[in-house]
């Protein structure tokens, strides 16, 4: 079976359950450990189909929303008109390639990382969209053994992290104040599969 791309998966995508468990889960750790306020201004990489959009939306300023499938923004934007929030753009944005030049207090990636082969690349151009003091948060796949992804589904470049990698690797990228847990546990197929938040600092 030939692998689907996120354009042909995103009209079904939220029909899983288990995805809205992940967002809800990873936007209570969010709202826990990183200072939000109504001034802050979120960049969301690989938003989908805003599962975490519209969770984080109404604690802060602005989403912009950036995804590099358009099938799955225009999903974003049904349900963002669906829901009436007027706080959240949304752009076609691939980060492994493009700038971004505006600059965020807030970065978030989740469920990103693990598609993105140069991760080191990607890490460095988040700290360059955040502002001075500004927070990334990335959201992921701890180590697994490559079946997490049904057959089908896009195939990832990594089989999630080692944790302590990861850890290195935004401390590499510049970023500061880096922590770590755990947050969520995906069940599929009667295996578990723990799911990381990263948060860390950018410096002045």
């Amino acid at each position: 079976m030939s692998a689907k791309t996120f354009n042909e998966l995103a009209q079904g995508y939220d029909e899983d359950p288990r995805r809205q468990q992940t967002a809800e889960a990873i936007s209570r750790a969010i709202l826990r450990l990183v200072p939000l306020s109504e001034d802050t201004e979120v960049l969301e990489c690989g938003a989908g189909t805003g599962l975490l959009t519209v969770l984080l939306a109404p604690k802060v300023k602005r989403v912009l929303a950036t995804d590099a499938s358009e099938g799955m923004l225009s999903v974003l934007r049904e349900k963002l008109s669906r829901l009436g929030l007027c706080n959240v753009d949304t752009d076609l944005y691939d980060p492994t390639g493009q700038s971004m030049e505006s600059s965020f207090g807030l970065l978030v990636a989740s469920m990103l990382l693990h598609h993105i082969p140069d991760t080191e690349g990607v890490l460095r151009r988040f700290y360059g969209t955040l502002s001075p003091n500004g927070w990334v948060a990335i959201a992921d796949l701890e180590e697994e053994d490559g079946s997490f992804h049904s057959p089908g589904m896009p195939k990832p470049a990594y089989y999630g992290f080692n944790r302590c990698n990861v850890v290195k690797s935004l401390e590499a990228a510049g970023f500061c104040d880096v922590y770590i847990e755990t947050v969520h546990v995906a069940v599929k197929n009667e295996r578990q599969y723990p799911i990381f938040l990263a948060v860390a600092k950018r410096g002045r």
